[in-house]
């Protein structure tokens, strides 16, 4: 499967040509873990010095909570079926939106409030 991802800049001097593409080919039966994980595999997001950004991964819905200093993705959203994610024909579109250097767990916490308040359908 082809996924295109799509990111924002982490600063003006050092990441001027954002937004980001990039297309990856992924085994048709890839998880979203895996996926997100491929992509963290590939450099594709910008580290920063401090070792401190913070990603939401959105398709449609938010999905993941990426961090740098955590080893794994954190998943927000329990998605059963990738169609109901951001597909056109057989891409699967991903964004990468940058949380700056804000605390991931703060930030994964707040997704998780808000979703149970407003489930994603």
């Amino acid at each position: 499967m082809k996924v295109r991802l799509t990111r924002e800049s982490v600063a003006m001097g050092d990441d001027d040509d954002a937004p980001h593409h990039c297309e990856i080919t992924v085994a048709d039966d890839a998880s979203l873990l895996a996926i997100i994980k491929v992509v963290l595999q590939s450099h594709y997001l910008a580290s920063i010095a401090e070792g401190k950004a913070t990603w939401t991964v959105i398709s449609r819905i938010p999905i993941a909570i990426v961090a740098q200093q955590w080893a794994e993705p954190r998943m927000l959203t329990p998605v059963s079926s990738l169609s109901s994610l951001n597909f056109l024909g057989n891409v699967l579109s991903m964004h990468f939106d940058y949380r700056v250097q804000q605390d991931p767990d703060l930030v994964y916490e707040e997704f998780q409030r808000v979703h149970s308040r407003h489930p994603y359908r």
